[in-house]
């Protein structure tokens, strides 16, 4: 399965090709899916099912189109399911139980509620820890790679925050050059900075790496010993007794997808 803006162009009979995206007018989509029906692909819709793209489809199509409309920015779960559950028609032998992934997302955001106190809050806690630094978010994985980058464009789109999001290999060569910190003279000056003489201090970095349960060993072995350096995963829940129930790797990546989505909505209330 490969992801593009356009459809491929050896598309054919025994393919199956998914339209994603939110508007039906989208000549992107819409053109993609004329080459699919023209071409014989099996066609999954996963975007509201009207206009120029319904005509497109109509009659050749599986429409996955959402039940409830929610803003954009808040759209990747119903793209993820989708995805997942076409992947489990085309695959049996994958094991997706998209009930309970729904279930553990309903968990997951009852648990950033605004009515829960940031000490038992995740989404709440990372924005606490976000606020007035510079922010890295880091994918050790092609997967939390595009998870880092999901999360950074929801910390523009809704907090106004810009934030980068990088893989691990890049993050470390710039960790270890001394990013986030006051080189040479600069930091010593630092140590003995007065805010009420010298200033604010500098804006510095604090970077998060995003990391499924099973990465979480070796990356903390990665970034041991690095300063304002937090792995995060789905499981990484302040204060509470039961563990949170992780379940496969994309299981996890989407509720962390959840957390960072509410993080960006609490700095966002932050910011004003």
């Amino acid at each position: 399965m490969s992801s593009r803006p356009t459809a491929p162009p050896w598309i054919g009979a025994l393919d199956v090709l998914i339209l994603a995206g939110d508007d039906p007018g989208d000549p992107a989509l819409v053109s993609a899916a004329a080459t699919g029906v023209r071409r014989g692909a099996q066609i999954v819709v996963v975007a509201p099912f009207e206009g120029p793209l319904r005509d497109a489809t109509a009659g050749r199509a599986v429409v996955l189109a959402p039940r409830v409309r929610v803003p954009d920015d808040f759209g990747l779960a119903h793209y993820l399911a989708a995805g997942l559950a076409a992947l489990r028609v085309v695959d049996p032998a994958l094991q997706l139980d998209l009930a309970t992934l729904a279930d553990e997302l309903d968990a997951e955001a009852l648990r950033n509620s605004a009515g829960r106190e940031l000490f038992t809050n995740p989404a709440k806690n990372l924005a606490a820890r976000m606020s007035g630094r510079d922010v890295v978010l880091v994918g050790d994985t092609a997967a939390t790679l595009a998870l880092a980058r999901h999360g950074a464009a929801m910390l523009l789109r809704v907090a106004h925050k810009a934030v980068s999001a990088v893989g691990l290999a890049d993050a470390l060569v710039a960790l270890r050059g001394g990013m986030g910190t006051e080189p040479g003279a600069d930091y010593q000056a630092g140590l003995f900075h007065d805010e009420q003489i010298d200033g604010p201090r500098p804006a510095r970095v604090r970077t998060f790496v995003l990391a499924t349960d099973a990465k979480r060993s070796v990356v903390v072995a990665r970034v041991t010993g690095l300063d304002d350096v937090d792995v995060i995963t789905a499981e990484d829940v302040p204060d509470v007794t039961a563990p949170v129930a992780g379940g496969h790797p994309e299981q996890q990546l989407a509720m962390m997808a959840v957390r960072l989505e509410m993080t960006a909505v609490y700095l966002r209330l932050v910011r004003g």
